[in-house]
């Protein structure tokens, strides 16, 4: 099996929360509904480096997995690429995103 495959099933066992009828893969609309916010933003308090707004980057890293979009193309209105990955490969290291896949 090679590592693309690897990856690819990888990312489909760590979806972001699934889309309600509040939320789109449209970059101006808001990928994640406030109700599942509220529920999600405790799990994601600072533990380092403050991001700016941890929803931003929470919502672009959800676009990127709906949208299935290369990072470098995820609409700059979610902030940096470069950024999102980084926050995303950090959340995905230390069990934070499995944590938040699975609260919804």
């Amino acid at each position: 099996m090679n590592s693309r495959s690897e990856s690819q099933r990888r990312r489909q066992d760590l979806k972001p929360p699934p889309v309600t009828a509040s939320t789109s893969d449209h970059p101006d609309r808001p990928q994640v509904s406030d109700a599942a916010w509220l529920a999600l933003e405790p799990m994601l308090q600072s533990r380092g480096r403050h991001v700016r707004d941890v929803r931003q980057v929470f919502e672009g890293i959800a676009y990127e997995h709906r949208a299935d979009v290369p990072w470098r193309e995820i609409p700059t209105v979610f902030g940096p690429w470069q950024t999102l990955y980084a926050k995303y490969a950090r959340w995905r290291e230390d069990g934070t995103w499995t944590k938040l896949t699975s609260a919804t």
